[in-house]
């Protein structure tokens, strides 16, 4: 556990170095090699020489039998692109959010358009293998249903947002995701709604608002199971629940690591996950080396079975982060006060 006998200066946004230490040596999750190496055509799919379809010369000269086109798509998950700019910008928004209900989907790709028209392209993508579809059954609501990419859809996605990166704030940053999360399609079971959904939908139900409100200007947002690695140095770190890049008009870009609480465990729990967050920021080099950037801003949002027991709940919240002395960059809000107000962001 780190010193916490005296209370750190506050951390203020600072511009992300350009500066890369190579002292950092990650025992967990080290970054393995993301090689572009392998050609590419201008879609940006991988390319291979010809393959010969016609009659095939037999030993004695004599044509042998004909061969029929080869099937790659069902050998390489990336094989293909999907076929509109919307198309690939349902698989981009996928593989960073993981799933999104068809709502989610609507406001980010599709702000304005009929339902149908998001019905229509989401079949497409199903029918072509890129996703998938999972209905949620409740017992009031109706059936929600989800969309999710597969493996192949996955693949495709991640790639192309590697090959995007360069040059951009969250650059360094997408390159230790890459690193540490397993990147497999959720695993879901028709009409068993996993634990973790509840979380996740509140979650991408933050980063919907957030992307979506043009004064925050966001500019990468993503809500991974394990976005950094499990050590390094010695430390543990935090597995933050959303992060968030703003590129604000003035001023350098801006990196938000977000932690959402369902007053689901307890103060003790709660008290060493946020503790992690100060082990972070009192280590800048660790932390440019994983994200680009010399400073963060934790963003707590917190919610609970009603108004009074999630108000009581941000109280708790505001004692732990005072006491593990993580007040200075850490922001604590309401779930819904930030769904309703997103802006309120800009001026704590």
């Amino acid at each position: 556990m780190p010193d916490q006998s005296q209370t750190p200066p506050p951390l203020l946004l600072a511009p992300p170095s350009h500066h890369t230490p190579t002292l950092v040596q990650l025992e967990e999750g080290t970054p393995s090699a993301h090689s572009d190496a392998a050609r590419r055509g201008a879609d940006g799919t991988p390319t291979r020489a010809p393959q010969p379809t016609g009659p095939e010369p037999a030993r004695g000269g004599a044509p042998g039998p004909a061969r029929g086109p080869r099937r790659t798509a069902a050998r390489d998950p990336a094989h293909g692109c999907p076929r509109t700019a919307r198309d690939r910008a349902v698989l981009i928004r996928l593989a960073r959010m993981r799933i999104l209900s068809s709502s989610q989907l609507r406001s980010l790709v599709f702000p304005g358009r009929d339902r149908s028209r998001v019905s229509r392209r989401v079949s497409t993508l199903v029918r072509e293998g890129w996703a998938s579809t999972w209905e949620e059954r409740l017992v009031v609501g109706g059936r929600p249903r989800y969309v999710l990419p597969t493996r192949r859809g996955l693949v495709w996605a991640l790639r192309r947002l590697r090959e995007e990166a360069g040059g951009y704030a969250h650059d360094r940053l997408l390159s230790t995701m890459l690193a540490s999360d397993r990147h497999l399609p959720i695993p879901l079971v028709p009409g068993t709604a996993p634990a973790f959904l509840p979380h996740l939908r509140e979650v991408n139900d933050l980063l919907t608002v957030l992307q979506t409100s043009a004064p925050l200007r966001v500019s990468w947002a993503a809500s991974w199971i394990r976005p950094l690695p499990n050590r390094a140095f010695g430390l543990r770190l935090p597995q933050p629940d959303s992060i968030v890049v703003r590129s604000p008009h003035e001023g350098p870009p801006e990196l938000l690591l977000g932690e959402h609480d369902r007053s689901t465990e307890g103060w003790r729990d709660l008290a060493a996950k946020l503790a992690r967050y100060l082990a972070l920021a009192q280590h800048p080099a660790l932390l440019r080396e994983l994200t680009g950037f010399d400073t963060f801003c934790l963003v707590v949002t917190v919610s609970a079975k009603d108004a009074a027991a999630t108000m009581a709940r941000v109280e708790v919240v505001r004692r732990l982060a005072r006491e593990g002395f993580i007040a200075p960059f850490t922001q604590i809000f309401s779930l819904r006060e930030l769904l309703t107000t997103p802006q309120a962001l800009l001026s704590s």
